[in-house]
């Protein structure tokens, strides 16, 4: 602190843990407009006479904070969605199931959704629709 000059003064600042989401950018996708969106941290410090003095950008210092989260790499259970359908007139029913290969994903990878159609209505199915998106 010595070499900061006698007006230095040290302070520690901390984010409180549970009340605090850790930091994270969304990009637009090539189709969206506008700018990112996310959570970000700034620390803004300025000097001034007085405590509700008036701030001037020459005398502000600003600095970008981002609060990671830990998550360790146990293998949890596939997160797994199931809806069924009844349709009148129609004997069976329609089962979707959609599941994914792992629980956790990291920024940048691939999610593979893995879908399962059981169609025990007896009748065809006439649309079906795929949707396919990607970033980055």
């Amino acid at each position: 602190m010595k070499k900061l000059g006698e007006n230095a003064h040290p302070f520690y600042f901390e984010l409180p843990p549970q009340q605090s989401p850790a930091s994270v950018t969304l990009q637009p996708g090539a189709n969206d407009g506008g700018k990112p969106c996310g959570v970000d941290y700034e620390l803004k410090t300025y000097v001034a006479d007085q405590a509700d003095g008036k701030t001037h950008k020459r005398s502000t210092v600003t600095l970008a904070i981002r609060k990671l989260t830990y998550a360790p790499e146990e293998p949890g259970p596939q997160p797994t969605a199931e809806v069924t359908k009844e349709f009148r007139m129609s004997a069976g029913t329609l089962r979707l199931e959609a599941s994914l290969d792992k629980e956790k994903y990291y920024h940048g990878e691939s999610i593979a959704v893995n879908l399962l159609v059981d169609n025990n209505t007896g009748k065809t199915a006439k649309k079906s629709s795929n949707l396919s998106s990607t970033s980055g």
